[in-house]
């Protein structure tokens, strides 16, 4: 009982496995997106996207000129876009944040080919 005279209830202590066992959705891309969304009303992805769009060199120019392996990081993102590859902004955006940073993109994602 607590001061007021209430029982207390005490829930045990969830795990991160007992939360991907019990909602496993929320464990995939599609379904942490929808639930940010339903608790935000913002929706995560399209606003990365715009982000990234609109942003992302800015963030990479000013990063290509703290050391020399994000200017060179930066090079290989422009010499990517002259051969006509797309999408080359958000990959080189975030290695050169994990650089920056000191981390690990294996600890950060999942790499696979399609």
């Amino acid at each position: 009982m607590d001061e007021q005279g209430n029982d207390k209830v005490t829930t045990p202590a969830t795990t991160i496995t007992d939360l991907k066992e019990n909602w496993p959705f929320l464990f995939t891309s599609k379904g942490l997106n929808l639930h940010y969304l339903l608790l935000s009303g913002v929706d995560f992805k399209e606003k990365l996207q715009v982000y990234v769009n609109e942003d992302g060199k800015r963030v990479i120019d000013f990063l290509s000129c703290k050391n020399e392996r994000m200017s060179q990081l930066k090079r290989r993102m422009e010499m990517a876009e002259r051969q006509g590859h797309r999408a080359t902004v958000f990959p080189t955006l975030l290695k050169m944040l994990t650089v920056n940073f000191g981390e690990e993109l294996k600890f950060l994602m999942i790499l696979v080919e399609v």
